[in-house]
């Protein structure tokens, strides 16, 4: 129930805006299936590539992330992933525990790991804070280029649905738009 009520409420923000654009907020991270940091929701049975973006830092470069990245393995296949240049994971696909060798410049969508997945069903997306966090807390670290490590902002806040794949329809607009339709027979 409680995957339902935050899908619902994902989808209100997303129907909410006519335009999908980058969180305005600065230092934020969410999971995204574009890098441009406009899609959070998708619909695919196909393999296809997903990205963890860091929106809008206010710090120049960057040399580490940690955070925790949850789905059901058993809705989504894991087939793999990719680092930034001189990037070393030493956590796994979801307790993600990234550094790199040097300092990479920031953007106002900067990618820091690209995903491959195989989606078998409706899939949901969770982030919060690696486990266990290097600081106390449950959103996720970065490390600047000046190797000061603090909090990130999280789109929707921790353990909240992040983004989806092959959400199910919206019962109540179908009915509407057929309801509409059959105005027009």
């Amino acid at each position: 129930m409680r995957k339902f009520f935050a899908a619902q409420v994902l989808c209100l923000l997303l129907v909410g805006s006519a335009f999908a654009v980058i969180d305005p907020n600065p230092d934020m991270l969410s999971f995204y299936f574009d890098t441009n940091a406009d899609l959070v929701e998708y619909h695919s049975l196909d393999n296809l590539q997903a990205y963890l973006i860091v929106t809008n830092p206010t710090f120049a470069a960057i040399t580490g992330l940690e955070c925790y990245l949850d789905w059901d393995e058993s809705d989504c296949l894991y087939q793999g992933f990719l680092l930034p240049p001189g990037g070393v994971n030493v956590g796994d696909h979801h307790n993600v525990i990234l550094a790199l060798s040097s300092a990479m410049a920031t953007t106002e969508a900067t990618v820091m790991v690209t995903y491959n997945l195989l989606p078998l069903d409706v899939v949901y997306f969770t982030l919060g804070a690696a486990r266990p966090p290097s600081i106390e807390g449950i959103l996720p670290v970065v490390v600047d280029g000046e190797y000061n490590a603090f909090q990130i902002g999280l789109t929707l806040g921790a353990g909240n649905i992040c983004a989806i794949l092959n959400s199910p329809p919206d019962d109540a607009q179908s009915q509407t738009w057929g309801s509409l339709k059959s105005l027009y027979r």
